[in-house]
């Protein structure tokens, strides 16, 4: 008598990970062009849908100081990005320059992804440097490292006003 040998198993299949799509998000400049446009056209909506509602404080400061900024006359664009770029944490940041009460005004603005889209986030205080003081004569000024040109600048019209004003 000769025994057949035991059959052999069947081959355990090899599971193959299943790819999970990575969440890249729209670009940032999406994002900035929404929240620039909303603030021009009075669409609160579309502002607050791009803040970061994950910081209280922040989504709450937004939704409370929201206020239309208008557009220019002529069709022209409300807003320009001056520049952009990353910090190490993620974190982006953006210097606009937006229209608001007849002029336009340069802003830093931050962002950060949250469930894959940018929103705009609370002012990143280290982006600026370590903070810097001065006395002038009459005044003491505190100021950001990259501020300490414009804090010259500021410091002295500051003086000539004041002089101005107590020799009136």
């Amino acid at each position: 008598n000769i025994k057949e040998p035991a059959p052999t198993p069947p081959p355990t299949a090899t599971v193959l990970p299943t790819p999970v799509p990575t969440l890249t998000p729209p670009p940032l400049i999406e994002t900035i062009k929404r929240e620039a446009l909303a603030l021009a056209q009075d669409d609160r909506s579309t502002f607050l849908s791009v803040q970061d509602l994950s910081d209280g404080i922040w989504y709450q400061s937004q939704q409370d100081n929201f206020e239309t900024w208008g557009a220019p006359s002529g069709g022209s664009r409300p807003y320009d990005v001056l520049d952009s770029g990353q910090l190490p944490d993620g974190v982006a940041w953006a210097e606009v320059n937006q229209y608001r009460s007849n002029r336009y005004f340069r802003e830093t603005r931050f962002y950060r992804v949250v469930g894959g889209a940018w929103v705009r986030t609370a002012p990143d205080q280290s982006f600026w440097g370590s903070e810097q003081s001065q006395d002038s004569v009459h005044f003491h000024v505190t100021f950001a490292d990259k501020d300490r040109e414009l804090a010259q600048y500021v410091i002295f019209r500051f003086e000539d006003v004041y002089e101005r004003l107590c020799s009136d």
